[in-house]
């Protein structure tokens, strides 16, 4: 059965990126894709996501909000927290629950191992 994954984040070249490297890695993967951050919780619950990949630092609505709400609504989805910014907004990422997280730029090699730890 495949694994549904929601890679969330405002660089529409880095999510079509990520979505073809996961893809490519596993086809046990179904991969889908968003800019819009304050769609998360309802692609959460309409496509049953496993595994949700977020930047934290947003336009609309922060990562760090969406993570605390996730984890609210639906405890069992697994989440990658990322940026490009501080460290520090990683350690508070996985303070609220974040499963892993990944410091831009990150490799393709990074990826895949977080995303294959989170969904064992």
């Amino acid at each position: 059965m495949k694994k549904n994954i929601l890679i969330v984040d405002d660089e529409q070249f880095l999510i079509n990126s990520m979505q073809r490297d996961l893809r490519q890695y596993n086809d046990k993967y179904e991969v889908y894709v968003t800019t819009k951050s304050r769609d998360t919780l309802k692609l959460i619950k309409q496509l049953k996501i496993d595994l949700l990949i977020i930047d934290i630092i947003m336009p609309e609505k922060e990562g760090l909000e969406i993570i605390r709400e996730v984890k609210s609504e639906f405890p069992s989805v697994k989440l990658i927290a990322m940026t490009g910014g501080p460290v520090s907004n990683l350690e508070f990422a996985k303070l609220l629950g974040a499963d892993y997280s990944l410091n831009k730029p990150f490799s393709h090699d990074e990826l895949v191992l977080a995303t294959n730890s989170a969904l064992q």
